[in-house]
């Protein structure tokens, strides 16, 4: 019983293995001179035979970087020319807030405040928003 969940989990290993992207476990075992025992590629491709199981391996969808797959917008700039010295942070923050309501309109764009920059006016945190 010991030995069969054993098995189970060096098939299960060498699926997985098989399928990673760069993954050298697709070749064919070559001879191994010297070595009286099996190595894992070999026993496992031997298994498979004795089991009937297909060694050939359907390829796996990629991996989608998702900042390729969609544009991101963004603003910089200021609808107004602030400097952070010489003006309070009420001013920057209503800059900021009109900033994002110009750019990006609430009928198109989620709006989400994540750092509670909307709540508070004197807060010294930035806020943005998701389309």
């Amino acid at each position: 019983m010991k030995s069969l969940c054993n098995m189970k989990s060096a098939l299960k290993l060498y699926q997985k293995l098989i399928r990673l992207p760069h993954s050298d476990m697709r070749v064919e075992s070559r001879p191994r001179r010297l070595k009286t025992q099996s190595g894992f590629l070999q026993a496992v491709l031997k298994e498979m035979n004795v089991l009937d199981i297909p060694s050939r391996t359907e390829p796996l969808l990629p991996p989608i970087n998702s900042l390729k797959a969609s544009k991101i917008l963004y603003h910089l700039d200021l609808v107004s020319p602030i400097l952070k010295t010489q003006d309070c942070y009420a001013v920057l923050f209503s800059a900021g807030m009109e900033t994002i309501d110009n750019q990006f309109p609430l009928e198109a764009c989620l709006h989400i405040y994540t750092d509670g920059s909307k709540l508070e006016m004197n807060s010294v945190a930035g806020a943005g928003v998701y389309c």
